[in-house]
């Protein structure tokens, strides 16, 4: 085995600055991937197609990938967080209202990213 291919384990080591450098590296990844995905979604809006989602009940356009898209980019814009109280886990999307449904991408201040409890809290549930 020559010099050129000996491993140098300080190479290997995980110290906090390296774990820090890796997960902005991995948020940077997420952000662009999220974003990218959303800005196709935009562009690809054709009118047929907001037509096909119009038809189809709340359930299921909840299951469509436009939802998912635009559910995960609003989590983006939103920090991963609940705009009430904080948390950063159990989170849903939620319409303010319901006037801009299926058109939501043209809309995003009326969409509010909400922790299970609060958006039970804000449906009175």
């Amino acid at each position: 085995m020559s010099e050129d291919d000996k491993f140098n384990l300080a190479d290997f080591i995980v110290t906090e600055e390296s774990e820090k450098k890796r997960r902005q590296i991995i948020e940077h990844q997420r952000v662009e991937s999220i974003t990218k995905a959303f800005e196709e979604l935009v562009a690809g809006m054709t009118r047929p197609y907001q037509r096909e989602l119009m038809r189809m009940c709340y359930s299921d356009f909840l299951q469509t990938h436009y939802w998912e898209v635009l559910r995960r980019y609003v989590l983006l814009l939103h920090r991963d967080r609940c705009d009430q109280c904080g948390l950063t886990i159990n989170l849903q999307v939620h319409h303010r209202s319901y006037d801009f449904i299926h058109d939501e991408y043209q809309h995003l201040d009326d969409l509010a990213v909400l922790c299970d409890r609060c958006h039970r809290e804000q449906h009175g549930l």
